[in-house]
C-alpha cells in the first residue's frame, strides 16, 4: 500500500512538473529533434510491447495489472511515434508539447 501511495505521488508530481514546463511551450514551441524522438518511440514500443507479450497470460492479479499498465505505456509510445512522424513531415513543432500535456493529463487522471 505504501509503495502504491509513493508511486502515485511521484507520478502526480512529475506530471504537474511536465505540465508547468510544456504549457508555455505550447504557445511558443521550440524546434525538436523529431528523428531522435522517433527512434526512442520505436524502442519504447518494442520494449514495452515485449513485456506485455510476456505478461499477457499472467494468472495473478499483479501480473494482469502490470500487463495493463504496460499496455498503456505501449499506447503512449505509439502516440509519440505518430507525433514524431508528423513532426518530421510537417512544420508542426507544437505537437511535442501537445503530446506531453495530453499524456501528463492522462497520467494524472489515472493516478
Amino acid at each position: 500500500m505504501l509503495g502504491a501511495i509513493i508511486d502515485a505521488v511521484v507520478l502526480a508530481v512529475g506530471s504537474v512538473f511536465i505540465l508547468t514546463q510544456t504549457i508555455p511551450q505550447l504557445f511558443n514551441p521550440e524546434d525538436t529533434h523529431a528523428e531522435g524522438i522517433l527512434y526512442l518511440a520505436i524502442l519504447g514500443v518494442i520494449v514495452n510491447g515485449a513485456a506485455v507479450f510476456k505478461l499477457r497470460k499472467g494468472e495473478s492479479i499483479n501480473e494482469k495489472v502490470v500487463s495493463l499498465h504496460l499496455l498503456e505505456d505501449v499506447l503512449g509510445w505509439a502516440a509519440v511515434l505518430v507525433g514524431s512522424i508528423l513532426m518530421m513531415n510537417f512544420d508542426a513543432p507544437f505537437i511535442d508539447p501537445l503530446l506531453s500535456i495530453l499524456i501528463s493529463l492522462c497520467v494524472i487522471y489515472n493516478v
